[in-house]
């Protein structure tokens, strides 16, 4: 119950993926369009970036429930289901002979070299390119969306595309 009740909220929090955070900025988010594919320096993530964790939910038998939290409201976000799941269902779906079998979920944790943040990306790869939300790891909330390997940040003031940014 406990779990389905974080879902649940984490789920509301984030009913859209352009759903602006009430607290980050331009400025503060910035640092995360190192991840967009359009950057030209390929080194960008390396080093704005230090890896915290990294896992495949089809290599792994538990997940915290905060975790679990930030894979439903990616899976929910993206329409791969419509509520919540159980981590026993998760793996169902993304197992040998789950509608999503042929589909990666990875959750990963990296820090900020420059502010200390740390943020949280759920994303998937239903084709050759990863979609999936990135949480601020502190608060649960999206703070950057990535479509197709672009990422766009989502601010107070609504969202920014990276690859705009950077023209």
């Amino acid at each position: 119950m406990k779990h389905q009740i974080l879902a649940l909220a984490l789920t509301l929090t984030s009913a859209s993926a352009f759903a602006a955070p009430q607290s980050y900025s331009l400025p503060a988010l910035k640092e995360l369009c190192a991840m967009d594919a359009g950057n030209e320096d390929e080194f960008a993530f390396e080093k704005a970036f230090a890896d915290v964790s990294e896992f495949d939910i089809k290599e792994v038998q538990s997940i915290s429930d905060k975790d679990l939290a930030m894979v439903n409201a990616h899976l929910v976000d993206h329409e791969y289901t419509a509520n919540a799941l159980t981590f026993a269902e998760l793996k169902a779906l993304f197992g040998p002979g789950g509608d999503q079998a042929y589909n990666d979920l990875y959750v990963i944790t990296f820090k900020s070299k420059t502010t200390g943040r740390v943020y949280t990306h759920v994303k998937t790869y239903p084709g050759d390119n990863p979609y999936g939300l990135i949480f601020d790891n502190k608060t649960l909330k999206p703070v950057a969306h990535n479509g197709d390997g672009s990422i766009v940040l989502l601010t107070n003031n609504g969202s920014y595309s990276c690859w705009e940014l950077d023209k």
